[in-house]
């Protein structure tokens, strides 16, 4: 048998508007938002365990290179199709396993993979080609395993493929696949080896076989880009991007795309691109997983991508039927060199395109998984990749969930005036220690305590430096006395820490200059609603070092690492010049040897998966997708691969414009709620780096606090450590989710009652489920 729990949700809210319109008037009428070292490849980076801090030096060197509501895409099978690009002549067998056939056409290097678990075969091109509406050069682009775009000696800008005139191919077969050595007629030399393995297919472009001349310098290359692509709507199914939290292009859509969706894997390079910031501008969701896919037929067909190698030099690319050609197709380019402008005068008003001289180096290596009957959909490719970063060691199964809601708490900031700077007191530890009473004496124990702007001037004044705690927030014993008080509990209190973000040169580290864009200015980034410089990797190193001592001298056992995980960017200065993959080694070891230095594995702000290996929560995590008209759906893709291995806690509730979907929201995707609150109104940050935080005062929240809590504690207590295994659109905004323990949650978005069969979910509500009769 199983049991069912439903929350009434809206009268609930009722109560609270009421009590609370002083909190509620302050909001009103505002818009509110959901929301040059070479690279060195194939280098270890330490695990927790490790006896010892990482070897710098050592990453340094050139080695071993080689809020939306779902529009209704109901999820029900489709019927059942035929075979697609299935015509093999002119193709020869190079390898079969167990599982998969793979198959070359010598000319073109166009594959086709025979996936023996439904028969269905997988082609990066298309079958009577000279039929489509498709000219010489998108036909050439289809057929081509690989498209080049290069610089000529005169800097002009030109393509090449395996069918541009003059390109000669060396074919060998491997005993898994084959190899090509590619000549293209500008003389650009590379590798591509293409291997069969349990999963699928590994396509890889090692490093040191690309061969530049002065005739051609390697801009960017595109790998098999119509592998798995479909015309117009003749293949029910969609394409997969890790837009936000994952985001469904409907092979049906209406919605024609105006421009190709292109998009970084993990965002913009600050290094090279130069950013508008502004608080007022939203801007798109991040990539935050290097993988990308396709449904052909929901529960038929489905293939992942997975970038195992080059991923801090990829973009995903989609495009739709109607947008250039007839077909939906998605795919990787990977980038050699960026373009940039370069300042010509003193105002930088007056500027020049350049490209960036130094070639990137890094192996491109793509993993195509591909995926049958139950499997073949967003679910099952979260799954799969879930199952994929357990066995690289990436993620690991939770052993005890973490508390069920964040409760952040702001201490002090600064308001920087003409002469003088003015410190601004939000919530002293004395008061931060009083109003957590008042929730440990309603029994709300189930948190996790996170204390911002602790540092010595506040929030913003000081950055990077932190200790000691601003004395006019209280004292070392203060901040010891309510760690122990708060342990009696089983609660955690969280230190907020930024290694990047910077207004200040840092005193005791070699490297404390800014980091350089490749123009020579200093890389500025939004933090809050205010611009900041970065700082260079290995001075954030250096620091993050120095402090594992003082985090201990102060009493501070846990903390919260904000921007590592989210800002990935090349630095040019003289002497500390940087890539982006040289980054992102560094910024891996230093969260390792941090972790390390902790004696525990970390919490992370809006975390991207290269730090996911040392992240025991994630605050702030990706409920939503950028917005583009084309996008069918918003898909919980991250919190499906993330859950039961990682804790992670929605964006800040304060500024939900609808808190009934956004509590809905938190349930359907396992999100733990999160709450910002203070002591002092915050009318007073107004003039402060932190203006963005207008709806924080702790009175005015506490009985949504309350609500929250009460309403998400039967889904945690039914799910903890458990992983998602299920998610289905029962109807129009009706949501069904399954968990690796058997529990079964209904979410109802509508304003009507849902009814399945003799269940009744409540309209703006949820329902759980227990046991063994949980809905098929």
């Amino acid at each position: 048998m199983f049991k069912t729990i439903q929350i009434n949700i809206c009268r609930y809210l009722l109560v609270f508007v009421l009590l609370s319109q002083i909190s509620v008037t302050r909001v009103m009428g505002q818009e509110q938002s959901e929301s040059l070292s070479q690279d060195a490849s194939d280098l270890s980076i330490p695990t927790i365990g490790d006896e010892s801090e990482t070897d710098i030096e050592a990453i340094l060197t050139e080695d071993d290179i080689e809020e939306n509501v779902d529009s209704g895409l109901i999820d029900t099978d489709d019927a059942r199709i035929t075979q697609y690009n299935g015509n093999l002549d002119g193709f020869d067998r190079m390898a079969e396993n167990e599982a998969f056939i793979l198959y070359v056409n010598p000319a073109s290097l166009a594959i086709k993979v025979v996936n023996k678990a439904d028969d269905y075969l997988w082609a990066s091109t298309l079958d009577n080609m000279e039929e489509e509406r498709l000219n010489a050069t998108w036909q050439a682009f289809v057929a081509s395993a690989v498209t080049a775009e290069i610089i000529t000696a005169n800097n002009q800008t030109m393509t090449e493929n395996i069918l541009s005139e003059g390109t000669t191919i060396d074919l060998h077969t491997l005993d898994t696949g084959f190899q090509a050595d590619i000549v293209f007629p500008s003389e650009l030399r590379l590798r591509l080896i293409v291997e069969l393995n349990d999963q699928g297919i590994s396509v890889r472009v090692p490093a040191g076989n690309i061969v530049e001349n002065e005739n051609a310098r390697l801009v960017q290359l595109t790998v098999y880009p119509f592998l798995g692509a479909t015309k117009e709507a003749s293949v029910p199914g969609y394409i997969f991007v890790p837009d936000g939290s994952g985001a469904l292009i409907n092979y049906q859509n209406d919605n024609l795309m105006r421009s190709p969706y292109l998009s970084r894997v993990y965002g913009q390079d600050a290094g090279i691109n130069v950013l508008q910031l502004s608080p007022e501008i939203k801007y798109p969701e991040r990539v935050r997983m290097p993988v990308f896919g396709a449904v052909h037929g929901h529960g038929q067909h489905a293939m992942l991508a997975i970038i195992n190698d080059g991923d801090s030099y990829a973009q995903i690319e989609a495009q739709v039927a109607g947008l250039a050609t007839d077909f939906n197709w998605v795919t990787s380019n990977f980038l050699y060199r960026h373009t940039y402008q370069q300042p010509t005068n003193s105002s930088g008003s007056q500027t020049i395109n350049r490209y960036t001289n130094v070639m990137n180096r890094f192996n491109v290596d793509l993993h195509y998984h591909f995926l049958s009957e139950e499997e073949a959909s967003y679910v099952g490719m979260a799954v799969d990749y879930q199952r994929y970063l357990v066995e690289k060691g990436v993620l690991s199964p939770l052993e005890d969930s973490d508390s069920m809601m964040r409760l952040e708490f702001l201490g002090g900031e600064t308001e920087v005036g003409l002469i003088f700077d003015a410190y601004i007191s939000m919530t002293t530890v004395e008061q931060l220690d009083a109003i957590l009473q008042t929730y440990l004496d309603e029994k709300m124990t189930n948190l996790t305590v996170v204390y911002r702007g602790w540092n010595h001037g506040g929030m913003s004044q000081n950055l990077p430096n932190k200790f000691p705690l601003d004395s006019q927030l209280g004292s070392a014993n203060d901040l010891e006395t309510i760690q122990a008080d708060l342990a009696e509990h089983d609660i955690k209190m969280y230190f907020y820490t930024d290694y990047l973000s910077a207004n200040t040169v840092p005193s005791g580290v070699r490297a404390n200059n800014y980091a350089q864009q490749v123009n020579s200015q200093d890389i500025e980034v939004l933090k809050g609603s205010s611009p900041v410089h970065l700082m260079l990797p290995n001075g954030a190193y250096e620091l993050a070092m120095r402090d594992i001592a003082q985090f201990e001298a102060n009493h501070m056992e846990h903390i919260a690492v904000d921007q590592l995980g989210r800002e990935l960017f090349a630095s040019y200065n003289s002497g500390d010049a940087f890539t982006r993959e040289v980054t992102k080694r560094l910024h891996q070891a230093l969260v390792a040897d941090l972790s390390q230095g902790m004696g525990e594995k970390l919490a992370f702000y809006d975390a991207s998966a290269y730090v996911w290996e040392w992240a025991s929560s994630i605050y702030d995590i990706s409920m939503t997708h950028s917005n583009y008209t084309y996008f069918s759906d918003v898909v919980p893709f991250m919190q499906i691969v993330l859950k039961g291995y990682v804790n992670y806690y929605a964006p800040f509730a304060n500024f939900s414009a609808d808190q009934t979907q956004n509590l809905l929201r938190n349930i359907e995707y396992g999100a733990y709620p999160s709450f910002i609150l203070t002591q002092e109104d915050p009318i007073r940050l107004v003039e402060t780096p932190s203006r963005e935080l207008y709806s924080t005062q702790a009175d005015g929240w506490y009985d949504m606090v309350q609500h929250y809590y009460q309403a998400y504690l039967p889904v945690y207590e039914a799910t903890q450590t458990a992983s998602i295994v299920k998610r289905e659109l029962l109807a129009n905004g009706v949501v069904e989710v399954g968990y690796s323990n058997g529990t079964t949650i209904i979410v109802n978005y509508t304003n009507e009652a849902y009814l399945l069969g003799d269940i009744e979910v409540g309209a703006s509500d949820y329902l759980i489920m227990e046991g063994e009769e949980s809905i098929e």
